[in-house]
């Protein structure tokens, strides 16, 4: 279950682009620095269909298993369908995130998850909890295969190039596989209590919905998810001014920017991290 609410960790440029726009950015998962993970989790799956796929004693149950690994052989690269994430903490002022995303200055940015959420399914995006464990994650990617595809595998005994569900259940799992892998993360990361929105089957793309980004000389797509523009929502967002030398000409800048392009005032505090170059 997510918490009340939920912080998003951004650098200065990020923190502009969002308020100016009211609009989170969703990154292409394969761009994303942990992207291994979610091959790890493709993997994962992929060893789950070819144990399947060995003890299988009928030959069209193990036909469409093969289908199914050659189809998924793709997926988390960037010859696959992208899923498109953005991430968020349940931890409001943790040292490991200003390191990690907030060098040289950053902010947290804190929104109330319920509304958050709400306006996340709208535009086809999904939030949960990443999954630290190599149990539970082995868990959750066994659930779904078993779910989404184990019911068409042992469905009715068709040639798989007579089988007029095979497109569809491919398609679906390929889906619900990158949204279940791009949750997962390596246990050293835990103490972030990471909550990942990621992008549902029915998110559409759309050559205008992509903009870029470069960082290192690489360019990143990514894409914009519309924050509510309700007084209910708008009232419970705060700012979190992280690490730096001058707290207090940030808060005084951080209040503009906010005045400037939302036209209203918003609750700005100061993190208790002292400063350091790290």
């Amino acid at each position: 279950m997510a918490p009340d609410k939920l912080f998003h960790y951004t650098t200065a440029d990020g923190l502009i682009g969002i308020i100016k726009d009211w609009s989170l950015w969703a990154t292409n998962a394969f761009y994303l620095n942990d992207s291994q993970e979610v091959i790890g989790g493709v993997e994962i799956a992929r060893r789950i269909l070819k144990e399947l796929r060995a003890s299988s004693q009928q030959k069209d149950q193990a036909d469409r298993i093969d289908w199914l690994l050659n189809d998924t052989r793709n997926v988390g690269t960037v010859r696959s369908k992208p899923a498109y994430v953005c991430c968020l903490s349940s931890e409001r002022d943790q040292l490991s995130q200003w390191r990690a995303y907030c060098r040289g200055g950053g902010f947290a940015i804190e929104f109330p998850t319920v509304y958050l959420r709400e306006a996340l399914a709208e535009q086809g995006f999904s939030l949960d909890e990443c999954i630290y464990s190599e149990t539970d994650q082995g868990r959750l990617i066994k659930e779904t295969i078993e779910k989404v595809v184990l019911p068409w595998v042992r469905g009715a005994r068709l040639p798989i190039g007579e089988d007029p569900e095979r497109f569809e259940a491919s398609g679906k799992f390929t889906w619900e596989l990158l949204r279940v892998a791009a949750r997962l993360k390596n246990s050293s990361f835990a103490e972030e209590r990471e909550f990942r929105i990621v992008s549902l089957p029915e998110w559409q793309y759309k050559p205008e919905k992509l903009h870029f980004r470069q960082r290192a000389g690489v360019i990143i797509p990514y894409t914009t998810i519309k924050l509510p523009s309700t007084n209910e929502f708008r009232s419970r967002v705060q700012i979190m001014i992280g690490p730096t030398p001058h707290p207090e000409e940030s808060k005084a800048s951080v209040y503009d920017l906010v005045r400037r392009f939302r036209g209203h005032a918003i609750g700005i505090s100061i993190t208790r991290t002292p400063f350091r170059e790290w």
